[in-house]
Parts: structure tokens; C-alpha cells; sequence
């Protein structure tokens, strides 16, 4: 269950998808900054839930709220991402497919 989290200054967008070389869709969280971009952008991938709040959501809410996008992203398996999950198997292409629907 995506948690329902509504920080000041920034605008988050759950569970958006985006849809790998192989058609697995994997789950991000998008923090933007308020305003108009262009923006930097950081990435997260992280097989121990893009909602933890220690891990994830106090640091990418601290960059939006500094004026950075942060694409928090389940790995393939793992929460509300599709595939099955192997470690190191498929993070490369994975990444760089990410990288190249952010851009």
C-alpha cells in the first residue's frame, strides 16, 4: 500500500511506471520541486522500498525542497515492481533504460 504523504514545497507522483527493454514495468516515486524546471535529477534504485522513510522519502524530500527531482525506483521484483527478483542480474540494463526514459 503507497503511503499518502503530502510534504510542503514539493508535489509527488506515486507509482508511476516505467516500462523496461524487456516490458517489465518497474515502479518509481517522483518528487519535483515547485515551479518550472528544467531540473537536475537524481536516481534511486533500491530493492528495500522506495517508501521507507528513513531511507527515501526524508532525502528526496530534502533535494525537491532544494530544487532537484528525485526518481525513487523499486528494482525489478521487489514491492510494486514487476520481474522477478535476482540480484545484480538485470541492474544495469535496468538503470540505464531508467536513465534514458528520465531524459
Amino acid at each position: 500500500m503507497k503511503q499518502v504523504f503530502k510534504p510542503a514545497n514539493l508535489r509527488v507522483e506515486y507509482d508511476v511506471k516505467t516500462t523496461m527493454r524487456d516490458q517489465v514495468n518497474l515502479s518509481s516515486d517522483i518528487y519535483f520541486p515547485i515551479g518550472t524546471g528544467p531540473w537536475p535529477v537524481i536516481l534511486i534504485r533500491t530493492p528495500y522500498n522506495n517508501q521507507m522513510p528513513e531511507l527515501i522519502i526524508e532525502s528526496a524530500t530534502y533535494f525537491a525542497q532544494n530544487g532537484y527531482v528525485v526518481v525513487s525506483q523499486d528494482v525489478r521484483g521487489r514491492f510494486d515492481s514487476d520481474g522477478i527478483f535476482e540480484p545484480w542480474v538485470n541492474e544495469f540494463n535496468d538503470g540505464y533504460d531508467t536513465i534514458e526514459w528520465i531524459g
